[in-house]
């Protein structure tokens, strides 16, 4: 996933449901979109922060040893 690629689409759908007049349906369809951008994001976040923690870990235990 290009997180930072999804970020700019999310901002962009933003952009557009607050500056322009759209048709209903397509304010309905941007709106899932972005919805759908955000889980995506959300998911792979929860996802890097569990390896940053396994690694924290990791380097933790590893300088444990070290002084014993």
């Amino acid at each position: 996933m290009d997180y930072e690629k999804k970020i700019a689409e999310l901002n962009e759908i933003v952009e557009r449901l607050a500056n322009d007049k759209l048709p209903l349906d397509e304010a309905v369809k941007l709106y899932e979109n972005a919805e759908n951008i955000y889980k995506e994001c959300s998911v792979y976040l929860n996802e890097q922060t569990g390896k940053v923690y396994k690694i924290k870990q990791d380097l933790e235990k590893f300088h444990e040893e070290k002084l014993d």
